[in-house]
């Protein structure tokens, strides 16, 4: 098959893949505006507890529409994986050469595998085979550092989602996070709203995800899976810093505008498989 074959097949299926990366962005907002809501209240009232993806989509699968949310959920977060894989091998939404397009095809590709856990998460939780695990990051740390070199590779991992993380905040500081938005038409002010909501919501995002990158370079480094933590011990070890609660509050209320702009960029976000 030659390399026309495959762009040929590739834009046959465009219009399939970008509606269920739409209904994906719609799955992601609600699981993270869920994920920031918690945190928020756990911060300002200091009840409830921080949870992860896990735990919204097991509240999601509570609510009123059930089982329906969650294959809705599965669904949207397999089309959307599928989606950054494919941007990923084809350069899609690049924003550069050199250096920083290789960053960029890494981001994709972090997030394919992160969105395709989660499809797999909402599929057992849909078939009742899995209920949210708080220490899953433990467990799999302690499977990874079994296997010969687990020790750099978890390093690797946590210093690669720290450097992500610190790119990723520099280019929206830079660039903004309306540039992958198509906003004819839009007002001035609702691009406003959306500028705020995106850069909101990627610097809590970004907190988080160099939490997490540190926990794991600890544990690299102590050889200790307890070190380990998602994004509920991430939350939750905000509280133990000064004025922790409040911290949790306000990063909880940016996690709430990120799982917000992903709404918005359902409808916005301009999706291409090949350029």
């Amino acid at each position: 098959m030659t390399g026309d074959d495959v762009e040929q097949a590739t834009r046959a299926v465009e219009p399939w893949v970008t509606a269920g990366a739409r209904v994906g962005f719609v799955a992601k907002g609600v699981v993270f505006a869920v994920i920031g809501a918690l945190a928020m209240e756990l911060g300002i009232s200091g009840f409830g507890a921080a949870t992860d993806t896990g735990g919204a989509m097991q509240t999601i699968g509570e609510s009123a529409l059930g089982r329906a949310a969650l294959l809705a959920i599965a669904g949207g977060l397999a089309a959307y994986t599928l989606w950054r894989f494919v941007a990923a091998a084809t350069g899609a939404d690049e924003d550069g050469r050199g250096f920083p397009s290789v960053l960029n095809r890494l981001g994709k590709t972090l997030e394919g595998i992160f969105h395709g856990a989660l499809t797999v998460q909402a599929i057992l939780l849909l078939m009742n085979l899995s209920r949210p695990n708080q220490d899953s990051a433990d467990d799999i740390s302690a499977l990874v550092l079994r296997i010969p070199g687990g020790r750099w590779l978890l390093g690797a991992v946590g210093i690669g989602m720290a450097g992500f993380a610190v790119y990723q905040f520099y280019r929206t500081t830079i660039l903004g996070s309306l540039t992958h938005l198509r906003l004819d038409g839009v007002s001035t002010t609702v691009r406003r709203v959306f500028d705020f909501l995106g850069r909101t919501g990627t610097a809590a995002m970004d907190l988080v995800m160099l939490t997490i990158g540190w926990f794991l370079l600890r544990t690299s480094i102590d050889y200790d899976p307890e070190e380990a933590a998602g994004i509920a011990q991430s939350l939750a070890s905000l509280t133990y810093e000064p004025h922790g609660r409040l911290l949790l509050g306000v990063v909880g209320f940016g996690i709430l505008c990120f799982g917000t702009f992903q709404l918005f960029a359902a409808r916005y976000r301009r999706i291409r498989l090949v350029d």
